[in-house]
């Protein structure tokens, strides 16, 4: 029977993620009996930690498995603003907080809260790329700020000056980086929190990498710079290893500013997995020994990577700094993001093409880059896809 129904104009220029393509593509081959090794899918494979577990099932066993409060459950609420009272000069109370299944939640509810038709958002790309589809989907423009010609990846004030229009609404930014693991210096972030209250702009800040810095750094919290207009969005999936699990929160300096936030994710999820949220409390009760436990296995294949995949004929890359991500620029290789990870699959190992992560693909964007996940790999698959792609690539070039 033909379904002659047409889907709403709102999802023109929409397209499927191209990570969960390659991610299914995985699954097949697996299904048919081939060898993968999979740096595809951002996701980690430490073990949940006790802590965490131990919070889900006392939440289970008391009782808790009922509806909650919009907003989150207030212990959790408490904890994550003391926590961010901790490590950043703020002042917060649980009403500058807000739970969201998921950070990828709370960009779509900022999104739809504040970003009228026709609205600028700035986007420092390579970025996370379902922000500017949600942007899209809210009758937004995303305006990318690329980054492919900093081997650094670190975008600057005159970056995001040279783009600001009277319609610009918003500006994006994720440090430390997905895909790139670059991270950004206080000096220049100081500068675009600057800029953002100068043009009254809405400043979003994707920071569920923030505590995943390698060699001792540290890194900076746009709540650090107590300018009213912050959104900050977060996630227990990557620092606590709780990727599908889906707490995400969203916290600002301003109570107001998380309001229309708060009405979107009410008529959007109600609220967040009850029993979820008490294993992120007391995980968060855990919070410095769960996040070393993690950044000591990744440390080690993060260095391994490194040591390893620079070897690589045609393969260009920095050391990153923070993350589980390598974004190589691949271009010496005489294929661009597209045909390299299609070569790469044939030989057993799934990437995903920069174009991913980049709306502007013009002047490079993200077509001659390939990102590396390497949370889900042990250091066998490291050294092994290494070979691989040595062997393979050494023959043709």
């Amino acid at each position: 029977m033909k379904n002659d129904i047409l889907p709403s104009k709102r999802l023109s220029g929409i397209k499927p993620s191209d990570m969960r393509k390659l991610f299914e593509i995985a699954k097949i081959y697996r299904a048919q009996g081939r060898e993968i090794i999979d740096f595809g899918l951002g996701d980690i494979n430490v073990p949940l930690s006790k802590h965490v577990i131990k919070g889900i099932n006392d939440a289970l066993n008391s009782g808790k498995n009922k509806y909650g409060s919009n907003a989150g459950e207030l212990p959790l609420r408490s904890k994550l603003a003391d926590i961010s009272n901790l490590y950043h000069d703020t002042r917060l109370t649980f009403e500058n907080v807000l739970v969201t299944c998921g950070s990828l939640e709370g960009l779509y509810d900022i999104a739809m809260a504040y970003i009228n038709p026709g609205d600028e958002v700035l986007i420092v790309e390579p970025e996370f790329p379902y922000f500017g589809y949600q942007v899209l989907l809210a009758g937004g423009i995303p305006i990318p700020i690329s980054l492919t010609k900093n081997t650094d990846f670190m975008v600057t004030p005159e970056m995001v000056l040279d783009k600001i229009t009277p319609k610009t609404k918003a500006l994006l930014i994720n440090y430390p980086n997905n895909p790139t693991g670059a991270i950004i210096e206080k000096k220049y972030f100081e500068k675009i929190v600057n800029i953002c209250e100068e043009h009254n702009i809405i400043l979003i800040s994707d920071e569920a990498y923030e505590k995943m810095v390698y060699d001792g750094l540290s890194h900076p919290s746009a709540l650090d710079y107590n300018y009213a207009n912050t959104l900050v969005v977060n996630s227990a999936s990557k620092s606590l290893c709780m990727t599908g699990l889906r707490v995400g929160y969203t916290i600002s300096n301003s109570i107001e500013l998380l309001k229309p936030v708060m009405q979107v994710h009410q008529y959007n999820t109600a609220h967040a997995s009850i029993n979820n949220q008490y294993g992120l409390l007391n995980g968060l009760n855990h919070y410095e020994e769960i996040i070393d436990n993690s950044l000591s296995v990744l440390q080690k294949r993060r260095d391994l990577i490194y040591d390893s995949w620079k070897n690589i004929p045609g393969v260009f890359f920095p050391k990153p700094k923070a993350t589980f991500y390598l974004y190589p620029n691949v271009k010496n290789t005489g294929m661009n993001s597209t045909k390299f990870c299609d070569f790469a699959l044939d030989n057993g190992i799934v990437l995903t093409p920069g174009t991913a992560f980049c709306f502007d693909n013009s002047n490079d964007g993200g077509n001659f880059h390939v990102r590396v996940a390497y949370g889900m790999v042990n250091e066998n698959e490291i050294m092994k896809a290494s070979e691989l792609l040595q062997d393979a690539l050494s023959s043709i070039i």
